[in-house]
């Protein structure tokens, strides 16, 4: 059973993808609403495949194009109202990383606490880094 079918099979309302872009040790966040900044992301549609939807997640989120899914990384899950939300991470690399069109700040995984984040997201970064360590 794939992640997306699992989060269905357990009953959350909304499921989110969100993509997580490695370029030369580094990682993009955006910061497209001046409040937290986060991973591209993009709520899945129904139809969609995990590919499609980081594909929609980066040209939305950041104007890039997906070139590479590099494997899973993790999950968080949150209440909003009545909805069950869990947004699913993912590592991928852009096709051309030097024009992202939203406020952006690329990071190493490891210094991600030097911009507004949530803990959440932290611990997707905490983990991305001991991954590529």
């Amino acid at each position: 059973m794939g992640h997306i079918e699992d989060a269905r099979g357990r009953g959350f309302d909304q499921i989110w993808i969100g993509a997580l872009i490695e370029k030369e040790k580094k990682v993009l966040l955006i910061n497209p609403s001046g409040g937290l900044y986060e991973f591209p992301r993009v709520l899945i549609e129904e139809d969609e495949s995990v590919n499609q939807a980081l594909a929609r997640a980066l040209i939305v989120g950041a104007g890039l194009e997906l070139d590479q899914v590099v494997s899973y990384l993790n999950h968080f899950d949150w209440v909003d109202g009545e909805k069950k939300c869990r947004q699913l991470n993912y590592i991928v690399r852009a096709r051309d990383t030097y024009e992202v069109l939203v406020a952006h700040a690329w990071v190493r995984a490891a210094d991600g606490t030097g911009h507004p984040i949530h803990h959440d997201l932290m611990e997707a970064l905490d983990l991305y880094s001991e991954k590529t360590t």
